[in-house]
C-alpha cells in the first residue's frame, strides 16, 4: 500500500468503524438471526470471494471511531465521505476533480481568504488553491499565500492517516478564529489523534450543498 492508499485508507477507516459503532440509542442486545438453510440448488451457492474493500482495511489499518460528547460514535453522511475521498483523491494528484458547485469560497481560520469562480481554471491549476484574507503575510506556521491542499498533501508525503469527523474541535496550537465555520453541511478532515501536535495539526472544513457538492473550503492550522 504506497502513501497515497493509506492517506484514503485512513478516511475510509474510520467510515468504517462509525458504521459498525451504530447510532443505537438503547442498550439492548442485537438479536441474531436464524441460522439459513442450507440449499442444494447451485444458482444459491455462494461465489468464491475475498474480503470487501471495507473488510481489507480495517484488518490492516483498525482504529476506533470518533466520539462525540455524548459517547456515540460521530455521524458523518455516505455522500461527504465520497466528497472527502474525492477531494483527498484531488489533493494528492490521484483524481481530476470531485463534487462541487458552481464557486467555492476559501477562507482561513474563519476570515474570508478568496473564491474559486472558474473551477475548470482552479481544478487544472493548483496554485490557485493559495490564498490569504487582505492585509494578512502569515498564518500559523506558513507564509501568504497558505495552501488549501498542502496539509493533505504533506500527509501524504510523511505517511500520516487522515480521519473525518463532522466537527471541528480544538486544533493544537493554533491561532485564535476570527470568523465562524461555513455553514451548510460538514465534514472535517483532520490528523489521527496521535499526530494533534503543535507541528501537524489542522482541521480542514468542507462545507457541502444539499446535494454534496462543495461549496466552501476552511482551514485551521497549528501554530508551533
Amino acid at each position: 500500500m504506497n502513501a497515497v492508499q493509506k492517506v484514503v485508507a485512513g478516511v475510509v477507516t474510520l467510515v468504517v468503524g462509525i458504521g459498525l459503532g451504530g447510532c443505537s440509542g438503547g442498550n439492548e442486545a442485537a438479536t441474531p438471526a436464524p441460522p439459513a438453510k442450507p440449499s442444494t440448488d447451485s444458482r444459491h451457492a455462494a461465489s468464491p470471494r475475498g474480503p470487501s474493500s471495507g473488510s481489507s482495511v480495517r484488518e490492516r489499518d483498525e482504529r476506533p471511531a470518533q466520539l462525540l460528547p455524548d459517547g456515540r460514535p460521530a455521524a458523518v453522511d455516505p455522500d461527504l465521505v465520497r466528497l472527502a475521498t474525492s477531494f483527498v483523491a484531488y489533493a494528492v494528484g490521484d483524481a481530476r476533480t470531485f463534487p462541487h458547485a458552481v464557486t467555492i469560497s476559501l477562507s482561513l481560520g474563519g476570515e474570508a481568504a478568496g473564491t474559486l469562480d472558474d473551477l475548470s481554471q482552479a481544478l487544472s491549476t493548483r496554485r490557485t488553491w493559495r490564498s490569504c484574507p487582505p492585509g494578512w503575510t502569515t498564518y500559523g506556521a506558513g507564509s501568504c499565500p497558505v495552501d488549501s491542499l498542502a496539509q493533505i498533501t504533506n500527509a501524504e508525503a510523511n505517511g500520516r492517516t487522515l480521519v473525518l469527523t463532522p466537527r471541528v474541535g480544538a486544533v493544537t496550537c493554533a491561532p485564535t478564529r476570527t470568523g465562524p465555520v461555513p455553514s451548510g453541511r460538514r465534514v472535517v478532515l483532520r490528523p489521527s489523534l496521535g499526530d494533534r501536535t503543535c507541528a501537524n495539526d489542522f482541521a480542514l472544513v468542507l462545507a457541502a450543498d444539499r446535494h454534496g457538492r462543495l461549496r466552501a473550503v476552511d482551514l485551521t492550522i497549528a501554530e508551533p
